[in-house]
C-alpha cells in the first residue's frame, strides 16, 4: 500500500470512528454514608445493614447533560440513560448475598452564590424516577451536600474536587423504598456524608482509540519510507 493510500485509509478509519464510536465525557464520583438510622423489613441482605455501618456507591454523569435552570447560579442536569448511573452497593453481610442497586435516572443539581434550596451552595443528587431491583421498589435515593461556605463549589458544573469539611447540617443520604409487592414492607436509611470524591481510576473513551491507532498507522507509514 502506498503512502498515500495509507493515509487515506487513516483519514476514513479515523472519521468512521468517531462517528460510531466517541461519546460524550463523563465523570465518576465515588461516595461513602456511614448509616445513623436503618429500618428494613423486607429483605434479609437490607436487614442486616446497622447503624456505624458504611455504604458505599458511585455515580457516573455525562457531562455533556444540558443544563435545564437558567440562573448562572444553579446548574440542574438530568439523566435519563447510561453512561450516567448511580449505584449503592449492600452487603454482603455474612450468608446474605451483595446487592448492587442501579439507576440511569436521577437529577443533580449544583448551585453556589446563596442559591442552595437550604444553605448557600449545595450538590444535590436525587433519584428521578422509582426503579425496581432485588424484590424492591426504590423510591428515595438523595446524596445531599450543603454547605455556608461560598467558597464550598467553583462554577455549577460537575466538581473536580468537594470539600467535605465545609458541609454543614443539612447534608444527609437517604436510601428507601417497599417490598415491590407489599407497600408496607419497607426500608429506610438515613446516613451521613463521609465520602465524595472523584475516582481516580479512568477508563480511556473510545475515541481514544482513534489516536492510539492512529499513532500505529504513522509509525508503519515511517517504516515504509525509511525502508
Amino acid at each position: 500500500m502506498s503512502t498515500t493510500s495509507v493515509r487515506s485509509f487513516f483519514f476514513a478509519f479515523a472519521l468512521f470512528s468517531v462517528a460510531t464510536t466517541s461519546h460524550a465525557s463523563t465523570i465518576t464520583y465515588n461516595f461513602s454514608a456511614r448509616i445513623d438510622l436503618a429500618t428494613a423489613f423486607t429483605d434479609l441482605t437490607l436487614e442486616s445493614v446497622h447503624t456505624g455501618d458504611v455504604l458505599h456507591g458511585t455515580m457516573t454523569v455525562d457531562t455533556s447533560l444540558p443544563d435545564t435552570n437558567a440562573s448562572a447560579d444553579v446548574g440542574q442536569y438530568t439523566a435519563t440513560s447510561a453512561p450516567s448511573v448511580l449505584t449503592l452497593t449492600i452487603g454482603p453481610y455474612g450468608q446474605f448475598p451483595q446487592e448492587i442497586y442501579s439507576t440511569s435516572s436521577f437529577l443533580t443539581r449544583i448551585a453556589e452564590n446563596g442559591s442552595g434550596l437550604f444553605s448557600n451552595e449545595e450538590l444535590l443528587v436525587l433519584l428521578d424516577t422509582p426503579f425496581q431491583a432485588f424484590g424492591n421498589l426504590v423510591d428515595t435515593f438523595e446524596v445531599r451536600l450543603d454547605s455556608d461556605s461560598l467558597s464550598f463549589l467553583n462554577g455549577t458544573g460537575f466538581p473536580a474536587a468537594v470539600d467535605l469539611g465545609l458541609l454543614n447540617g443539612h447534608s444527609i443520604f437517604e436510601f428507601g423504598g417497599h417490598n415491590a409487592t407489599q407497600t408496607f414492607e419497607g426500608f429506610e436509611f438515613f446516613g451521613s456524608i463521609t465520602e465524595f470524591r472523584v475516582a481516580t481510576d479512568t477508563v480511556p473513551e473510545p475515541a481514544s482509540g482513534v489516536f492510539v491507532a492512529g499513532g500505529l498507522v504513522t509509525l508503519l507509514v515511517r517504516r515504509r519510507q525509511s525502508s
